[in-house]
C-alpha cells in the first residue's frame, strides 16, 4: 500500500516538474510582407509591413514595429512578397541593447529547411527581461539584399 502512494506522489511531482519546464515557452512567428511593386532600394520600409502572432506593442511603421516576448520564447522570422512568393531572410543583427543580443549572439544567419527559403530562428536567453533591442533584418529579393530595422522587447 505504501509503494502505491509513493508512486502516485512521484507521478504528481513529475507532472509538476514538466509543467514548470514548459510554462511560458512559446514559439512566435514574425512575418515580413514586401510589396514588390513599391520596393525601392533607397527606402524599403515603404514596401514593407510586419505581422506576428506575438503581442505587437507598436505597428505604426516597419521601423517602430515592436513585439513583446518572454525569456525562453522561440522567434521565427519569415518573409513573403505581395505575390505570395517566399523570400529569404538572410540575417538578424542586433544594433542596440546590452551585450550581444537576446539570443546569445549579435548576428543570426538564416537557414534553409528542406530546400525552402531561408528563415531565421532564435530562442530568447534568460535574464533578458525588461530589455528592448533594435535589430536589422536583412532579406533578399532576387539577388538584391534589403535591410529594415524593427524592435523586440523582452517582458512578461
Amino acid at each position: 500500500m505504501k509503494t502505491k502512494n509513493q508512486s502516485v506522489v512521484n507521478f504528481l511531482l513529475l507532472i509538476l516538474f514538466f509543467t514548470g519546464l514548459s510554462y511560458g515557452q512559446e514559439t512566435y512567428t514574425v512575418t515580413l510582407n514586401v510589396d514588390l511593386n513599391v520596393l525601392n532600394r533607397g527606402n524599403p520600409s515603404k514596401a514593407c509591413t510586419f505581422s506576428s502572432d506575438a503581442e505587437v506593442i507598436d505597428n505604426t511603421s516597419p521601423e517602430s514595429f515592436t513585439i513583446l516576448v518572454a525569456e525562453n520564447d522561440e522567434i521565427i522570422w519569415e518573409a513573403f512578397a505581395s505575390d505570395g512568393q517566399e523570400l529569404d531572410v538572410e540575417t538578424i543583427e542586433f544594433i542596440t541593447g546590452s551585450g550581444v543580443g537576446p539570443f546569445g549572439s549579435k548576428k543570426i544567419e538564416g537557414e534553409r529547411n528542406r530546400g525552402r527559403k531561408k528563415k531565421v530562428k532564435g530562442k530568447v536567453k534568460r535574464n533578458m527581461r525588461g530589455q528592448e533591442f533594435k535589430y536589422n533584418l536583412s532579406f533578399g529579393v532576387n539577388s538584391d539584399i534589403y535591410v529594415i530595422d524593427p524592435k523586440i522587447k523582452i517582458g512578461r
